[in-house]
């Protein structure tokens, strides 16, 4: 693949975010990839009460979005070869971590009450995609329908604002 092709591909892509709330708490992770998108190891993850304001929530977004890179196939598989061990005990430690900060009794109730909004910064918009729950830990996105999509130069207000309008778009078959 020729780094024209390479340009298009990361134009396409955009800059990822997934969010993961609770009723409890919003963690917003940067994502990663080339197609297939993986929680980016090397960024901050940005852990929010969730009565924070919608300037608070769209300021984590954007921080978040614009640590979001295009990783070659190479550079993934590298990724996952060498640094998935310590991908997932960084995963299980802030996950024991969020059940004790947040007073769950499992992380199997935190998993059942999360909800997720995945985020695209992509040709001058931004996209908040929500999604159904499964089941616990199972997500399936919604239909095109149901983002909401704004420009991508919105304030962090409206960011907040349009994660919000997303969030209550979620379904899961626990509620």
């Amino acid at each position: 693949m020729d780094s024209s092709e390479l340009d298009e591909l990361e134009r396409k892509q955009g800059k990822n975010a997934t969010i993961s709330a609770t009723p409890r708490f919003y963690k917003v992770v940067t994502e990663s990839g080339s197609g297939v998108l993986y929680a980016d190891p090397d960024c901050e993850v940005f852990l929010l009460d969730h009565k924070e304001d919608d300037t608070a929530i769209g300021s984590a977004i954007l921080a978040a979005l614009t640590k979001s890179r295009f990783v070659t196939d190479e550079e993934l598989r590298s990724v996952f070869k060498s640094r998935m061990q310590e991908i997932e005990e960084k995963a299980e430690q802030s996950a024991r971590l969020r059940v004790k900060r947040y007073a769950y009794k499992s992380r199997t109730q935190m998993n059942k009450e999360t909800k997720y909004v995945n985020v695209r910064l992509s040709e001058g918009q931004m996209t908040f995609m929500p999604n159904h729950t499964r089941a616990s830990g199972i997500y399936d996105g919604l239909s095109k329908d149901q983002h909401v999509v704004i420009p991508g130069h919105s304030p962090p207000s409206d960011i907040g604002a349009a994660f919000r309008l997303a969030l209550s778009r979620c379904t899961s078959k626990y509620d």
